[in-house]
C-alpha cells in the first residue's frame, strides 16, 4: 500500500474519531501520529517532532500562566462590583455579567464560565424581579463568541496553534499574538451587541418548562496571598506584553512564555503539581498528533490529492469569497450537532491544503474556522452551555431555535465579510 493511501486512510479515521465524540481529541491525534510511525510513513523523530515545536511549548507555558491567574481574586472582585452596580434591569444584568463572561471565557471553557455564573445570575434576577429567561441565553452566546479570543490566558497561545498548523504544511507562520483575535473581534462585538440590546426582546417572557433549581456550580475564590496575587498579575501582564512586542525587543515569544510559566512556579503561585494540572494535555496531544499527520500529508503528496478533490467539489474556483463561504457555512451547520472543537480541528487542515495549493493568505479562512465553529447556538447539541441554559431558565427546544438563529447568522455573515475584506487572500 502506498504512503499516500495509508496517510489518507489515517486522516479519514482521525476525522471519524473527532466527529464521533466518543474519543478524547488527544487520543485521536496521537492515534494518527503512532499509526503513521508504525506503518513507516514517518520516522520516530518525525512522529514526535511536534512535541518539541516552539508553538506547542508556548501553548503549554501559557496554560500554566493562566492557571496562576485563575488562583487570584480577579473574578471574585469583579463579581462583587457587578452586584454593587447592577441597575436592576435585564440590560444592566446582561451587560454586567456579560463582561464577566468575556473575561472568564479567556481562561476556561464558556460552558464552565456560565456554570460558575448561573447561581449569581439567577440570584440577581430574583432580587431585581427580572425573568432569567431574558438573561441566561444572551450570556451563553456572549461566552461562546468570546471564548479564548483575547491574547490573555489561554488565548495567548492561540496564535501559536495556528502557526503550528502552518509550519506543519510547509507554510510561513504569519500569525502574531493579536492576529487571530483581530479576525474574530468584529463578529464577536456585533454578536455581543445583538445579545445585549435586541436578543432579550425575543426571549420568552416566562419559562416554557419548569426551571431546575441548583443549576450551575460555585465559582472558585482566590487562594493566593496579596503578595503572590500581585506577582500573578505582573507575570501575566508582562508575559503577554513581551510576546506582543517581540518584534521590537527581539526576544522570541516562546522564551517570554516559558519564563512566565517558570516564574509562576518559582514564586509559589502554583506548585509543580498544580502547574501540571493546569495544562490541557488533551489539547497538546491533539495538536502534536495533527502536526505529525500534516507533515505526512505534505511529504507524501496526499495534501495535493485532498486539495484537488476539495477544489473539484467547489467547481475549481479560486474565488476567496466562495471558498470562505463554503467552509464556514458547512462548519456552522455541522457544529449545531457536533463538537465545535472537533469541527474546527477537522476543517482547519483541509482549508490549509487549499490555501497552500492556491497560494492564498490563510489568515482570513483560519479566523473563519473559529468564528463559524463558535456560532453554535441553534440546537441543544451545539454546545454544553445550551442545555445548561435550558435547565436554568426553562427554555424548550423551540425557544432555543427561535433565539439562536439570528445571532448565529450575525456571527457568520459578519465574519465572512470581515475576514474576506480585511484579510485578503491574494
Amino acid at each position: 500500500m502506498s504512503p499516500i493511501v495509508i496517510t489518507l486512510a489515517i486522516l479519514i479515521i482521525m476525522i471519524a474519531g473527532f466527529i464521533s465524540g466518543k474519543f478524547p481529541l488527544g487520543m485521536c491525534g496521537m492515534f494518527a501520529a503512532l499509526a503513521l510511525m508504525v506503518t513507516g510513513v514517518l520516522t520516530p523523530a518525525e512522529t514526535f517532532a511536534g512535541f518539541a515545536n516552539t508553538n506547542v511549548v508556548i501553548m503549554f507555558s501559557m496554560m500554566v500562566v493562566a492557571g496562576g491567574l485563575m488562583r487570584t481574586h480577579l473574578i471574585e472582585n469583579i463579581m462583587k462590583l457587578i452586584n454593587r452596580i447592577g441597575g436592576g434591569t435585564e440590560t444592566s444584568i446582561v451587560v454586567g455579567f456579560g463582561l464577566v463572561m468575556i473575561l472568564m471565557s479567556q481562561f476556561m471553557n464558556a460552558f464552565v464560565a456560565l456554570a460558575c455564573l448561573l447561581p449569581f445570575v439567577t440570584g440577581m434576577c430574583e432580587d431585581m424581579k427580572v425573568s432569567p429567561t431574558r438573561v441566561v441565553f444572551p450570556l451563553c452566546i456572549i461566552g461562546n463568541v468570546w471564548v479564548v479570543l483575547l491574547p490573555i490566558g489561554l488565548g495567548a497561545s492561540a496564535f501559536a496553534q495556528q502557526n503550528a498548523f502552518l509550519e506543519a504544511f510547509g507554510a510561513e507562520p504569519v500569525f502574531g499574538v493579536w492576529t487571530l483575535a483581530l479576525t474574530r473581534l468584529v463578529p464577536a462585538i456585533l454578536t455581543t451587541l445583538y445579545s445585549i440590546f435586541i436578543l432579550p426582546k425575543y426571549c420568552p417572557a416566562a419559562p416554557s418548562l419548569p426551571i431546575q433549581s441548583g443549576v450551575g456550580k460555585k465559582a472558585g475564590t482566590g487562594t493566593l496571598s496579596k503578595g503572590k496575587e500581585t506577582c500573578a498579575y505582573i507575570i501575566t501582564i508582562l508575559t503577554v506584553l513581551m510576546m506582543m512586542t517581540s518584534t521590537l525587543h527581539g526576544i522570541q515569544p516562546v522564551v517570554c512564555a516559558s519564563v512566565g510559566a517558570f516564574l509562576t512556579v518559582l514564586l509559589g503561585i502554583l506548585n509543580h503539581k498544580e502547574a501540571i494540572a493546569s495544562v490541557g494535555w488533551d489539547v497538546l496531544f491533539m495538536f502534536a498528533g495533527i502536526m505529525s499527520l500534516a507533515s505526512a500529508l505534505t511529504n507524501t503528496g496526499a495534501s495535493d490529492v485532498v486539495a484537488n478533490a476539495i477544489q473539484t467539489l467547489l467547481g475549481g474556483t479560486t474565488n476567496p469569497w466562495i471558498i470562505n463561504i463554503a467552509f464556514s457555512v458547512v462548519i456552522c451547520i455541522m457544529t449545531q450537532f457536533l463538537s465545535n472543537n472537533a469541527m474546527i480541528n477537522v476543517f482547519t487542515p483541509l482549508a490549509l491544503m487549499i490555501t497552500t495549493k492556491l497560494g492564498m493568505n490563510p489568515v482570513g479562512i483560519m479566523g473563519l474556522m473559529w468564528i463559524a465553529g463558535c456560532a453554535s447556538f441553534i440546537t441543544p447539541m451545539a454546545t454544553p452551555g445550551i442545555p445548561l441554559s435550558m435547565q436554568a431558565a426553562g427554555y424548550n427546544f423551540k425557544d432555543i431555535v427561535k433565539m439562536g438563529v439570528i445571532p448565529s447568522l450575525v456571527a457568520l455573515v459578519s465574519g465572512i465579510i470581515w475576514c474576506t475584506l480585511m484579510f485578503p487572500a491574494y
